[in-house]
């Protein structure tokens, strides 16, 4: 039954994000992308606050603060799009 809700994500994710996502889960635009983080986050069931010394975008909702993203040189990954 667990794999059956995973492949549904997945399909979900990837209909949702295959425009700001790669498939490895890497952010399609770059670290001055705040408009497109901020507005990516507000549609994620995933999105979750990271800790405050964490943050790094004024608008407490974006990608940019979400506790599943990790740096990258360009940009960053998200954990959850790459875990599915």
């Amino acid at each position: 039954m667990g794999n059956m809700y995973k492949a549904a994500d997945k399909i979900i994710l990837e209909e949702f994000n295959m425009n700001y996502f790669n498939l490895k889960g890497e952010f399609k635009g770059n670290r001055e992308d705040y408009h497109l983080a901020e507005e990516i986050s507000k549609k994620c069931k995933y999105f979750k606050l990271d800790d405050e010394d964490e943050l790094v975008s004024d608008e407490e909702i974006s990608c940019f603060n979400c506790r599943y993203r990790r740096w990258s040189p360009a940009s960053f990954t998200c954990k959850k799009i790459e875990g599915i």
